[in-house]
């Protein structure tokens, strides 16, 4: 179509971060499930979307510092870098060729993302949560951050472990999975109709029907239909 329904010009780039419809969230909890179901393959304490502890009367350096009270990051894992510990982790899927990244290397950009997330949580898990953070951005064309890649290659070590399979075959099977996934949601984000369900416009015929049976006259007695049968 010529035109999104918010009104703006339809084209790829404008597909990719536009929100109407859901697509861009839903391309983010894609991922999060994925390692989500991956981490309780391996770790404990695996928790999707975990609410951190509320903060009382703690300072942190970077004013960025996410204070809120029911501040929550997508996936928290214990046992994954140390044991005993818990790890949370926090998704980002980026548009790397939107228009605010314009003139800017792929990496320069995963890294300034990780560095925001890192600024927003960091000192507030480590002080407060007793764990360690690790931010997980990805790009719509494949790529991922530095912190990302030494996720996968842990999750792949402590996979193949627990399964007794190669780590060579099981980082593979896990970069492919997640290139698929990606893949998968950015095609949603380009071909999904973002048109708005009409509940009301369901409603009125069902309304309608029953309107219309009843000024027939038509009386539908299932006990008279089973009986003849």
């Amino acid at each position: 179509p010529p035109f999104c329904v918010c009104g703006k010009p339809f084209n790829t780039e404008h597909a990719l971060t536009c929100k109407k419809g859901g697509f861009v969230s839903q391309r983010h909890n894609n991922v999060k499930n994925m390692f989500t179901v991956l981490l309780n393959r391996c770790c404990t304490n695996v928790k999707d979307e975990p609410v951190l502890t509320k903060i009382d009367g703690e300072s942190f350096r970077f004013r960025s510092s996410n204070t809120a009270p029911d501040a929550r990051l997508d996936i928290r894992a214990r046992n994954f870098w140390r044991h005993g510990q818990d790890t949370y982790f926090d998704i980002r899927v980026t548009h790397v060729d939107a228009l605010s990244h314009k003139d800017k290397a792929t990496e320069i950009i995963f890294k300034q993302q990780e560095e925001e997330k890192k600024r927003s949580y960091n000192q507030r898990i480590i002080e407060v949560e007793h764990g360690t953070f690790t931010p997980l951005v990805i790009g719509t064309n494949g790529g991922m951050g530095q912190e990302c890649h030494r996720f996968i290659k842990q999750l792949a070590s402590l996979l193949s472990r627990k399964r007794t399979e190669k780590y060579a075959s099981t980082i593979t099977w896990i970069r492919t999975k997640l290139s698929f996934e990606v893949l998968r949601s950015t095609v949603l984000c380009v071909r999904g109709s973002r048109t708005p369900w009409n509940t009301h416009r369901t409603l009125q015929v069902s309304e309608d029907f029953e309107l219309h049976v009843h000024e027939a006259g038509l009386q539908l007695e299932v006990k008279s239909a089973v009986d003849n049968i």
